[in-house]
């Protein structure tokens, strides 16, 4: 059985975002083991940016195992269609046991990050906080899981 794993920089501070992101874990948990792992975020402005990126994508590591299928969430990445999300998640899954979704900082994810994900997904081609791609990711993994079982939320 596969597992779900949602990796993001810094923590839900949003009571409303952080209500929805729950309602969609506990719904999930009929479907798939689900988890959230926030890593620290750093400060803004503290030390460079590249730092910044390169300390934040050290913490993203450390909560790595061996054989995560990383999928990085960038605005350069490929978006697609809730049908194609729910065939990529149904593909993947059955290959692999962690699939594990990073959601980075203000500032994005570090490169390296980037081009060691075995994936790079994009919700759209605007940026959003963490926070609010976190609520969409939940509900978009939510309404594949809905329609791979034939239940009627998609509809």
């Amino acid at each position: 059985m596969s597992k779900i794993v949602l990796l993001t920089v810094g923590k839900v501070q949003n009571p409303n975002a952080s209500r929805m992101i729950g309602e969609y874990l506990k719904r999930l948990s009929r479907f798939v083991t689900l988890e959230h792992i926030p890593v620290k975020g750093e400060k803004l402005g503290s030390v460079e940016d590249q730092v910044i990126l390169h300390r934040e994508g050290e913490r993203i590591r450390g909560e790595l195992k061996e054989g995560d299928y990383l999928i990085a969430l960038t605005d350069n990445g490929k978006a697609l269609s809730t049908v194609d999300f729910k065939d990529f998640l149904n593909r993947t899954m059955i290959d692999q046991k962690r699939l594990v979704f990073i959601i980075g900082g203000p500032l994005g994810l570090e490169h390296k990050l980037i081009n060691q994900s075995h994936f790079k997904l994009s919700l759209s081609r605007l940026t959003f906080p963490h926070e609010l791609a976190l609520v969409m990711l939940s509900e978009q993994i939510y309404r594949a899981f809905t329609i791979m079982s034939g239940h009627q939320y998609h509809k």
